[in-house]
C-alpha cells in the first residue's frame, strides 16, 4: 500500500492524524542549486491518502470511458458506469469487454494534471494468463507509452496486468501531457490499452470511477526550476532490520515520478543520488512508501533535496 511522508508548515504543509513534522526550510544557491529540506515522519503504511479524498474523487461519469475497439467502424466509446450498454459488456462498470481485443482500453481523465489515482476493484478483479496491456498519454500528437507504479498489477506493479485488486497508480508522465477530446469530453488522459489477448477474467471497479489525486496547491511546494537529483534522508530511529523501505518521489502537478528508490534497512543516512526528477516554481511534490520495513519503521527523519539548475 502506498503513503507519504508528510510534512507541516503553513500552506505548504499537510499531516495525517497524529502524525506532524516539522516545517521544511529552503536555502537557495542562485547560481546552480536549490536545497529543499523538509521533514520525514515516522514511515507508515496507510490505504488513504493524508489529504481531501471527497474534493479530489473524480464523480463525472463522462471523464471514464471504456472503448470496445471491434464495435463499429472506428470502435465504440461508453462511460464506465453504463458500461454493460454494450454487448460485449455483462456489467456496469466492467473495465474490459469479456472477450477482450488488441485495441480495446479504459481512459481516465481529469481537467487538469494529476499524480496519481486510486482504483476500488469489486470482487471481480482481473485475471491473466500473460502481460496484457500498455499505459498511455496523449503527448499532443499521438499516444506515448510510459510506466506506471501500479499497485492494481500484483504480478510486477508495472501496469501490464493492472486491475488484480484495489490500489494505487503512480503516474509518470511528465510535461509533454496535452489536453486532448475523447469522446466530446475535453480533459488530461491517460489510457490503459490491450496489446495481447491475455485476459481470461475482466475485473469490474465497485460502482466507482477513479479517484485522482492532484496537489496544486498542497504538498511541498518547489521555490525554484530544475531536476531535483539527490536526496539525503536522516532518520534519528532507523528502521527495524528486517528489510528495506522503498520511496517513489511524485511531481503531483505534471504527473512525473521517480523510480523506486530504496532506503537501506537499519541506517541513520539514506543518499539517494539519481531521483532525476524535473519541477517547475510552484509544482507540488510529495514521497510514497512502496514498500515498508515490517517491523520497526524509520522515525524522526528529514529529508534534503538538491534541485539542480540547467
Amino acid at each position: 500500500m502506498s503513503t507519504s511522508f508528510k510534512n507541516t508548515g503553513g500552506r505548504y504543509g499537510m499531516h495525517s492524524g497524529n502524525i506532524k513534522t516539522k516545517n521544511f526550510e529552503v536555502t537557495e544557491d542562485i547560481k546552480t542549486r536549490t536545497m529543499i529540506t523538509m521533514g520525514c515522519p515516522q514511515v507508515i503504511v496507510s490505504s488513504t491518502f493524508p489529504w481531501d479524498s471527497v474534493t479530489n474523487t473524480e464523480q463525472t461519469a463522462a471523464l471514464c470511458k471504456v472503448y470496445d475497439a471491434s464495435e463499429g467502424a472506428s470502435g465504440t466509446y461508453r462511460n464506465l458506469a453504463s458500461a454493460n450498454s454494450g454487448a460485449g459488456y455483462a456489467s456496469a462498470y466492467q473495465i474490459f469487454p469479456g472477450t477482450e481485443g488488441v485495441g480495446d482500453a479504459i481512459y481516465f481523465g481529469y481537467a487538469s494534471k494529476f499524480g496519481a489515482m486510486y482504483i476500488d476493484m469489486s470482487a471481480t478483479v482481473g485475471v491473466y494468463s500473460g502481460n496484457t496491456c500498455v499505459w498511455e498519454y496523449w503527448n499532443g500528437t499521438s499516444w506515448g507509452s510510459f510506466t506506471p507504479y501500479d499497485e492494481t498489477d500484483t504480478t510486477a506493479q508495472d501496469g501490464k496486468r493492472p486491475f488484480q485488486q484495489d490500489g494505487y497508480i503512480i503516474l509518470n508522465v511528465g510535461e509533454g501531457w496535452q489536453l486532448t477530446t475523447i469522446s466530446s469530453q475535453n480533459a488530461y488522459w491517460i489510457r490503459c490499452r490491450i496489446t495481447a489477448a491475455n485476459m481470461t477474467t475482466a475485473g469490474l471497479t465497485d460502482s466507482k470511477e477513479h479517484q485522482v489525486t492532484t496537489l496544486t496547491n498542497d504538498g511541498t511546494v518547489v521555490n525554484s526550476y530544475g531536476t531535483i537529483g539527490r536526496g539525503l534522508f536522516r532518520f534519528e530511529t532507523v528502521s527495524g532490520s528486517t528489510a528495506d523501505t522503498k520511496v517513489i518521489l511524485v511531481n503531483m502537478s505534471t504527473g512525473q515520478s521517480s523510480a523506486v528508490k530504496t532506503l537501506t534497512k537499519a541506517v541513520n543516512d539514506n543518499d539517494v543520488s539519481d531521483f532525476a526528477l524535473d519541477v517547475n516554481r510552484g509544482d507540488s511534490i510529495s514521497f510514497f512508501c512502496t514498500q515498508e520495513d515490517g517491523t520497526t519503521e524509520f522515525a524522526g527523519g528529514t529529508c534534503e533535496l538538491a534541485i539542480d539548475h540547467s
